[in-house]
């Protein structure tokens, strides 16, 4: 066997191969150029991303605090209400007392929105200076309407910036009317009026049922209708709707057009009203007259 590897050597058909005895610590065919570029890239994305972090952490820590700011907003809006219902179910028991009484009604609100629970809350709050804070100066009792409009003010600091460089001011309003048992009524408001209007209307109405305004000309019993029939020679059936909407029982009064086959149970059905249209006051007193009929009769 040696021989013939001997032989072959000599005919230069098999090439002397040497290793180094020792590999070196480093890849064989090595581009330092392509190393260089490597580590230049790394470096660069590593500056990059140095760089927008802290501005992404500042994003998301600004959505945070505004929803913080949201939900205090929230949280007094539900106190101020709550207090002023809580008065609100009072009012008509010191409604003649309010004049006289040492305590304004706006100061009794204060008293019960300032709880110890909600102390507490917005001490641990961004609220400048806490509960103490919060002010009811611009709140106003409206003693001819009734009424009152609770207002709160007050500032919201920034985090890490001292509370005397930027605050953010807040407003916030509560209106209601006091109950005090009593029906609103305003005989001189005649903007709460309502008037009555056909499609072809010449004049307003104010009452819905006028003679000049509905379409029914006769008003019968029940059983009435058989000699009501063989008298005008009309064959009358029951409206359809009517039919479906109202039951009656008894001996009811029904109503009947000049035009048409049919009677009603209802002066409120949608065949003898649907061309009768309801208007405020306001809407029609420059533009037509009233009925010189259903006018009078009010």
């Amino acid at each position: 066997m040696f021989l013939i590897l001997a032989k072959l050597q000599n005919l230069n058909l098999i090439k002397n191969f040497y290793l180094p005895a020792v590999m070196p610590n480093r890849p064989i065919h090595c581009n330092e150029e392509t190393i260089s570029d490597a580590s230049c890239t790394t470096a660069s994305l590593t500056i990059e991303a140095t760089l927008v972090f802290p501005f992404f952490i500042l994003v998301f820590l600004a959505i945070i605090y505004w929803l913080n700011i949201f939900s205090i907003q929230t949280g007094l809006q539900i106190q101020l209400e709550e207090s002023a219902r809580k008065y609100n179910t009072t009012a008509y028991i010191s409604e003649d007392s309010l004049e006289t009484a040492s305590i304004s009604p706006v100061l009794m609100i204060q008293a019960d929105f300032f709880s110890e629970k909600l102390k507490n809350y917005c001490n641990n709050s961004c609220i400048k200076n806490g509960y103490a804070g919060i002010s009811f100066h611009n709140s106003t009792y409206y003693e001819s309407k009734k009424a009152m409009d609770i207002i709160i003010t007050y500032e919201i600091v920034l985090p890490f910036i001292p509370s005397d460089m930027i605050h953010i001011p807040f407003t916030q309003h509560c209106y209601f009317k006091l109950f005090n048992g009593n029906t609103i009524t305003d005989s001189a408001d005649k903007s709460r009026t309502k008037v009555y209007l056909t499609r072809t209307a010449l004049v307003y109405h104010k009452n819905k049922y006028c003679s000049y305004l509905v379409k029914y000309t006769d008003i019968i019993k029940l059983s009435a209708l058989d000699d009501y029939q063989k008298e005008t020679g009309k064959k009358l059936s029951l409206c359809s709707l009517c039919k479906k909407l109202y039951a009656v029982s008894g001996n009811p009064d029904i109503y009947i057009c000049a035009t048409g086959n049919s009677y009603h149970y209802n002066r409120d059905c949608h065949y003898l009203t649907c061309d009768i249209y309801e208007y405020s006051f306001d809407e029609v007193k420059d533009i037509y007259p009233p009925c010189s009929r259903c006018s009078s009769d009010t």
